[in-house]
C-alpha cells in the first residue's frame, strides 16, 4: 500500500523528516475548514510528501486519517540498516548503496549512515543487531 513512499526514504534522516511531516498532516486533519488537509498538503509539507501521499490515497481508496496512522505505524517499525563509512556519499553513491541493499535484502530497509573516517577500505555493516 505504501510503495510510493519508498521512492521519496532513503535514509534514516528521510524518514525522520517524513515522520514529521504525518504528525503535520494529522494534526490538520480535524480542523474546522474543511479543505485544511488539502491546504496542509500544499503549504505544510514538501512536495513529493505531498504528490506520492496523494497518489497512495487515491489508489487505496483510503480515508486520509487512516491512511496517515497506517503510514505512520509502518515507518515506526521499518527495518534499519546500520552502515559506517569513511566518506560522506554522493547522491550517486548513496543511490548504489541503496539499489545493492533493495537486491540483497528483500524487504524495506531505511539507511542509517555513520561517517567514520577510521573505517579503511570498505563499510561496517549491522542488520538486525549483527
Amino acid at each position: 500500500m505504501y510503495t510510493k513512499v519508498f521512492e521519496i526514504i532513503q535514509t534514516k534522516e528521510d524518514l525522520n523528516l517524513l515522520l514529521d511531516e504525518i504528525d503535520l498532516l494529522k494534526g490538520n486533519l480535524f480542523k474546522a475548514k474543511s479543505d485544511s488537509f488539502e491546504t496542509a498538503l500544499n503549504s505544510e509539507v514538501r512536495l513529493s510528501t505531498a504528490t506520492v501521499i496523494r497518489e497512495d490515497l487515491f489508489e487505496s481508496k483510503s480515508e486520509p486519517k487512516k491512511y496517515l496512522d497506517g503510514l505512520q505505524e509502518f515507518l515506526i517499525n521499518v527495518t534499519e540498516i546500520k552502515i559506517q563509512i569513511a566518506y560522506e556519499p554522493t547522491a550517486r553513491g548513496l543511490s548504489a548503496i541503496r539499489e545493492w541493499t533493495a537486491k540483497n535484502i528483500q524487504e524495506f530497509v531505511v539507511l542509517d549512515l555513520y561517517y567514520n573516517p577510521s573505517v579503511v577500505g570498505g563499510a561496517a555493516i549491522s542488520f538486525k543487531g549483527k
